[in-house]
């Protein structure tokens, strides 16, 4: 915001820029009142990095105003699961066969704690090597990576008297 309470993208005081990594947007409305939404997303233009984001969710009821979508907007994402990306340069519907091997190879899983693809390099009995070389293989997958969860990456604004098991806590 600039002096006065403007916004400097629009320049005026009935708007805001929300910029940085925002992955969920809260926002709540009031009945009687109208609200405009302008998004300001264009094409991705190429020769930069686009971003993907996601949650990970469980589907385990059925959004109120669909009978077809799992997605409620109070549903908490579930912590510590491996998500791997696999590339489709060509379209044509099938994982690329990135590691060479002349096939579809999905990922070996290194399931929470986390310690077969890190320090100190363990597998787990939680843990799946699809091809039993006891060697985390990421197969075909570009990248590799898992949910952060409340204990191992609590928000930077976390007030103390939200402390996971403190007394009073809630």
């Amino acid at each position: 915001m600039v002096d006065g309470g403007g916004n400097p993208n629009t320049g005026n005081n009935l708007s805001r820029t929300q910029a940085g990594p925002v992955l969920t947007q809260a926002f709540q409305a009031f009945r009687g009142t109208a609200n405009l939404i302008e998004w300001g997303k264009t094409a991705y233009q190429g020769g930069g990095n686009g971003g993907i984001s996601g949650m990970v969710s469980y589907g385990g009821a059925l959004a109120a105003t669909s009978s077809t979508s799992t997605i409620v907007s109070s549903e908490p994402g579930i912590p510590h699961v491996q998500v791997a990306l696999y590339a489709d340069f060509n379209a044509d519907g099938i994982i690329d066969d990135a590691n060479g091997d002349g096939k579809v190879t999905p990922a070996d899983v290194d399931n929470y704690p986390f310690t077969w693809r890190n320090p100190p390099y363990l597998k787990g009995p939680e843990d799946v090597d699809r091809n039993s070389n006891g060697v985390f293989d990421p197969g075909d997958a570009i990248a590799v990576t898992t949910t952060d969860g409340w204990e191992t990456m609590p928000p930077p604004f976390q007030p103390a008297r939200f402390q996971p098991g403190a007394a009073g806590s809630f």
